[in-house]
């Protein structure tokens, strides 16, 4: 299954930063569901002080500096506060959709009568 993935540029950012490490980029996949379980587990077996959402966030990160990393992504844990507060809300964005996107979802979809939001038959039913 191939995942959407997308490129997150940090060059211009000061101090994003792995260790000794300047993290100009990093490029983050979707999850799935399967992810979602493994992350469950991982975040089990590490212990009460990591999230789900952390460990999402290793499996999600697939390149750094534009080389591909292995997953899940370890050195993840080197990153420092910045860098991880970047990487989370660049997963969140990835990973939801916005008020836009749900609401065009919506009233694209008909209704059981085949009314479409609009009709004015659509509110009577």
């Amino acid at each position: 299954m191939s995942h959407y993935q997308q490129r997150f540029d940090t060059s211009k950012m000061k101090h994003v930063r792995a260790g000794s490490l300047t993290i100009t980029s990093f490029t983050l996949r979707e999850v799935d569901g399967q992810d979602e379980e493994i992350a469950a587990a991982a975040a089990k077996a590490r212990g009460g002080n990591v999230s789900s959402a952390e460990e999402l966030i290793r499996l999600s990160i697939v390149e750094v500096n534009d080389q591909p990393v292995k997953q899940p992504y370890l050195a993840f844990d080197t990153w420092n506060s910045r860098a991880r507060a970047l990487a989370l809300r660049a997963w969140a964005s990835l990973n939801s959709v916005t008020e836009d996107e749900t609401e065009a979802f919506l009233n694209a979809a008909p209704s059981a009568n085949g009314q479409q939001p609009g009709d004015a038959a659509f509110a009577t039913g």
